[in-house]
């Protein structure tokens, strides 16, 4: 969930969870067995019977920003937007489109050793986007990204750093209209992250 907020945390619809608004990636349990709410069958081994964050995937609202403007702690994820699982890396990739980050991320969370690794930082102000993950291309593995909109600056997340950065981020960037794509590596399919 991008953000937790509004309804997802007042109790109000069926979703009821807690914070925090930098988001969280959630995992679900699935069974068979399960009835709709109207008591009928469902015909599926797959239904989803609770769901919960694994730890290292729940973002964490700051009191007060940070010194570059972070309104969500720099070191976790802040409103998750883009997802690809690689079964062979056994890694979950997650693209941040954050309200919260002054930049952007790109992060590798391995389901096997829980652990959670920032890959790639956007520049400031554009979204993490065109996540892919091909798993075996002549034996090797490639995540491929890209980026949009950089220098989309909101207030007051980018106050303090866009006197700095807009300059820069005009000239390398085709006047916040440029964006990059391309593939952080060329990993072999046995290789862990």
């Amino acid at each position: 969930m991008s953000y937790i907020q509004s309804s997802m945390t007042d109790g109000s619809t069926d979703i009821k969870v807690q914070g925090p608004k930098a988001g969280a990636v959630y995992a679900l349990n699935l069974k068979g067995g399960q009835t709709d709410s109207a008591g009928a069958a469902i015909n599926s081994d797959w239904v989803p019977v609770d769901m919960a964050p694994p730890a290292a995937l729940v973002g964490q609202d700051l009191a007060a920003a940070d010194a570059l403007g972070n309104q969500a702690h720099a070191d976790k994820i802040a409103n998750p937007d883009n997802l690809k699982f690689s079964e062979k890396l056994r890694t979950l990739f997650i693209g941040e489109d954050s309200g919260m980050h002054v930049n952007n991320f790109l992060w590798a969370y391995n389901v096997d050793s829980k652990q959670l690794a920032r890959i790639l930082s956007c520049p400031a102000g554009a979204e993490s986007t065109g996540l892919q993950g091909v798993d075996d291309v002549g034996g090797w593995t490639y995540i491929l990204s890209n980026f949009q909109h950089p220098g989309d600056w909101e207030t007051p997340l980018h106050d303090i750093v866009k006197p700095t950065l807009d300059p820069l981020v005009r000239s390398n960037y085709k006047d916040r209209f440029g964006a990059a794509v391309g593939y952080l590596t060329g990993l072999p399919q046995t290789a862990k992250i």
